[in-house]
């Protein structure tokens, strides 16, 4: 058998592409796990942002406080998973109509706290809607 030389050892290349991938490998991964955490966050976002606009809409109708919270907590019930109800207020808004405050938070998932830890200011999920009714006139969101 042929022992390389030093001079020939020096301009082997033969297993470069290992290496280079062995060096990529690490934050390819990072990269995908960060976006799928990213994403799964994002959606449940949109998701908790609905059920808020859904609620306020909903209970913007209704004239007692109690029915109000009963409503919303039912929603939470059925398509909450795992939200909880922050602030339910009545408030006053331009025009002198009444108006529905919701707001809602969602408790981090196992991936939303890695990724909160590493780059968001918080790691709770949360939203807000604010929905105004007028003397006959539908519900309507105005925030």
């Amino acid at each position: 058998m042929r022992q390389k030389t030093r001079q020939g050892l020096a301009g082997d290349e033969s297993g470069a592409v290992a290496v280079m991938f062995a060096l990529a490998a690490p934050l390819l991964v990072a990269t995908a796990v960060g976006s799928i955490i990213a994403m799964q966050h994002i959606a449940d976002h949109s998701g908790l942002q609905a059920l808020a606009d859904r609620s306020a809409l909903s209970a913007a109708g209704l004239s007692s406080r109690e029915q109000q919270i009963e409503l919303v907590s039912g929603f939470l019930a059925r398509d909450g998973r795992g939200a909880t109800l922050i602030d339910l207020s009545a408030i006053k808004v331009a025009g002198g109509s009444a108006a529905i405050s919701v707001s809602l938070k969602l408790p981090p998932g196992p991936g939303s706290r890695l990724l909160a830890n590493s780059f968001l200011d918080d790691n709770i999920v949360d939203a807000t809607a604010v929905a105004a009714v007028g003397k006959g006139q539908p519900s309507r969101l105005i925030d």
